[in-house]
């Protein structure tokens, strides 16, 4: 082998192990691929919620409410890590989030986005699901409240007046 093959068989190998390690663990994928968001050791109650989040990925139909006071992370996990652990293991194929209003999910979504197109990690680790860099998606792939991911994952962001086309559209799946 000649070196570049070396060191491209090297970031594979690299890839490959941070996936395995990943997959099985919420924590590990946000502290992977999002280190930049969890600097500290993960307290007690980021523990559980990243528990309790995994737990429900398991179990179709859970239902998760948490309260903590702002600026512990909670949006951070479960809107963000949580969400992107989803779509780039396809642990699910229609996500919907919802929030306090629906600007609030929009920007929600739109943290969501800018990883799946600039977090490097992501983008070597997971090129089935990110968008590469330089390459616009398309339109109706891409809007402000709704993304389809390369790899089919559809994740809708939605404020409680649309809370009764969720629970619709969660019954019935993505249209």
């Amino acid at each position: 082998m000649n070196p570049t093959e070396l060191i491209t068989a090297g970031v594979c190998v690299r890839s490959q192990a941070r996936r395995v390690v990943a997959e099985r663990s919420l924590a590990a994928f946000a502290r992977i691929y999002l280190g930049q968001h969890f600097k500290d050791p993960p307290s007690r109650m980021h523990k559980e919620l990243f528990q309790l989040l995994e737990g429900i990925a398991q179990k179709r139909g859970e239902r998760l409410a948490v309260a903590a006071p702002r600026g512990h992370a909670k949006s951070t996990i479960a809107s963000c890590a949580y969400i992107l652990w989803l779509i780039c293991f396809a642990r699910e194929t229609f996500i919907v989030m919802l929030s306090e209003s629906a600007d609030q999910a929009r920007d929600q979504l739109s943290h969501v986005k800018r990883e799946l197109e600039s977090n490097e990690l992501l983008l070597l680790d997971f090129p089935e699901a990110c968008e590469p860099p330089g390459i616009k998606p398309a339109p109706q792939r891409w809007r402000k409240d709704e993304i389809i991911t390369r790899n089919g994952v559809k994740v809708i962001a939605l404020g409680p007046s649309h809370a009764s086309v969720a629970a619709r559209t969660a019954t019935s799946g993505p249209a």
